[in-house]
């Protein structure tokens, strides 16, 4: 898949980075995906994660995203492609709400 997104904007576009406990983007991915399998969307979350190393001066990079906690990466268990339409699509809500409730 080519990448059609420019991550720096994203990056450049998200607020509180300096909130050192909290996840500031999240990926998330369904379990039985055929379209962006959970492998892609781990790559894609990495992209993210490395994409930190060049957009923070090295020594402004989040403390917290040593462990890469700044990106969070979730997979729901069983759903496919499109989560919100999915049998699965409470567990899929949970985990957002999870991340906005750290917000």
């Amino acid at each position: 898949m080519f990448p059609f997104v420019n991550i720096r904007r994203v990056l450049g576009n998200i607020v509180g980075w300096n909130r050192p406990n909290q996840s500031r983007l999240l990926v998330i991915a369904g379990e039985r995906d055929k379209l962006m399998g959970v492998s892609l969307m781990q790559k894609m979350a990495a992209l993210y994660r490395n994409a930190m190393v060049d957009f923070f001066a090295p020594e402004k990079l989040p403390l917290k995203d040593v462990d890469g906690g700044l990106v969070t990466f979730e997979v729901v268990g069983g759903s496919g492609h499109h989560i919100q339409n999915d049998l699965y699509w409470e567990d899929g809500a949970g985990k957002i709400l999870k991340f906005l409730e750290q917000l």
